[in-house]
């Protein structure tokens, strides 16, 4: 069998041997059918001031299907990062809010003032639901390996493990803080931790958060994010170019482990142009001398996202917390991600919000009322789970999921 395989560099110096077979110690390992997740379109952008009449960016992407999207914006200017899940309070409607359908992407800004945000949206589909096509550039040299059973003559981006054209996920920094003590100080006292990373903005990172009960999560940046066994909340988190900052709402502090794995916009550095390394510049940049890693579709240095599954499934109609078991049966905690439709219907009834998705309608004098949709995992399964508090039992709401999980080992 014909294969490639670019070892990542070891920390401490040199690399992992090329008969190593944990595929987080390879850049591309092609042995098998390991996806790498191709960008197909990106952007940073000021939404405009929406205090008066909420405003809207659309970015049509016409997949066909709903692909794996992450949107983040800065909404006070102050250079703290979120991640856009969709929150809703009792009595306010959140900062900003993103969501994807079969055609579009949605940034909705409700701040009295303009808002930097940013998006990515890529190729994932291995289902064949929809067929993106690209244009190859004619004359180019191109570095393409197919997946199994496709041929390199498709113009399919979804029929391939690498294709030198596409902008893959590189992975600028990844890391874990376990047994972190989470401070139950509210909007006033984060818990930091330092990433480490040599980034600038936009930041664009997931963070993921084990909860005592065992049970992992992606944080958002607005709402409420409850544990699984629904005693520990509420979490929210941020992250700057040094720091993420993790905001609890629980009664008390509770020992957590923390991971994050960090993307986008990489400060320019010089060791990406040491041996012996294979880099494939984007179009209209030097293999030799660029040093920003956004500017290769492929730089062997960063570790990338490998494909694994994604499905959706249909709740239909509930009015009681309800959680679906679906196992991957990976041995370890994967990156994975999550979609549920947007019940609140603010852009259109056919939108998906990233999970912990929180609808708020709480409020003095009338408790409990509150319902979130979330995704969590362990080294067996995926759980999706509906979360409707005591008094919220019984309130009518269609639920659909869709998940993607990803070989990566979040070391959690």
């Amino acid at each position: 069998m014909k294969t490639v395989r670019i070892p990542l560099p070891k920390p401490g110096g040199g690399f992992y041997p090329i008969n190593d077979t944990n595929i987080d110690h390879y850049s591309l390992y092609a042995d098998v059918d390991n996806v790498l997740i191709k960008r197909k379109q990106t952007g940073a952008d000021i939404v405009a001031n929406g205090g008066s009449t909420p405003q809207t960016l659309t970015y049509v992407h016409n997949l066909g299907y709903i692909p794996f999207f992450a949107a983040f914006s800065d909404a006070h200017v102050d250079g703290r990062w979120g991640i856009l899940n969709n929150g809703y309070g009792s009595f306010t409607v959140p900062e900003n809010i993103t969501g994807a359908d079969l055609t579009n992407l949605y940034i909705t800004n409700f701040e009295a003032q303009d808002v930097q945000t940013a998006y990515d949206l890529f190729y994932d589909d291995m289902s064949n639901t929809g067929n993106p096509l690209i244009t190859e550039l004619k004359g180019s040299r191109l570095f393409k390996f197919a997946r199994p059973g496709k041929t390199a003559l498709s113009l399919n981006p979804n029929d391939y493990i690498i294709h030198s054209q596409l902008n893959n996920f590189k992975i600028l920094k990844q890391g874990t803080s376990l047994a972190k003590n989470i401070v139950a100080g509210g909007i006033f006292t984060p818990t930091l931790i330092a990433h480490n990373g040599n980034i600038t903005t936009p930041v664009k990172a997931f963070i993921f958060l084990k909860f005592p009960d065992g049970k992992t999560t992606l944080l958002g940046s607005v709402g409420a994010t409850y544990s699984m066994d629904h005693t520990k909340g509420s979490v929210t988190c941020k992250i700057t170019t040094t720091n993420i900052e993790i905001y609890s709402f629980n009664g008390s502090d509770m020992t957590c482990d923390v991971a994050w794995v960090i993307y986008g916009s990489g400060v320019d550095d010089n060791t990406l142009i040491t041996n012996p390394i294979i880099d494939v510049p984007m179009p209209g940049y030097n293999a030799k001398t660029e040093k920003n890693p956004d500017h290769f579709a492929f730089h062997s240095r960063y570790p990338t996202l490998k494909y694994y599954y994604s499905n959706s499934y249909d709740l239909g109609t509930i009015s009681n917390s309800t959680t679906i078991t679906i196992a991957h049966n990976l041995g370890y905690v994967p990156f994975f991600i999550g979609f549920v439709n947007d019940f609140q219907s603010f852009i259109n009834a056919n939108t998906y919000a990233i999970t912990p998705y929180y609808s708020a309608d709480s409020y003095s004098g009338h408790t409990a009322h509150d319902i979130v949709a979330n995704v969590f995992a362990d080294s067996t399964n995926l759980y999706l789970d509906v979360y409707y508090q005591t008094n919220a039992v019984g309130t009518n709401k269609s639920f659909k999921f869709y998940y993607k999980i990803f070989k990566n080992n979040l070391g959690l």
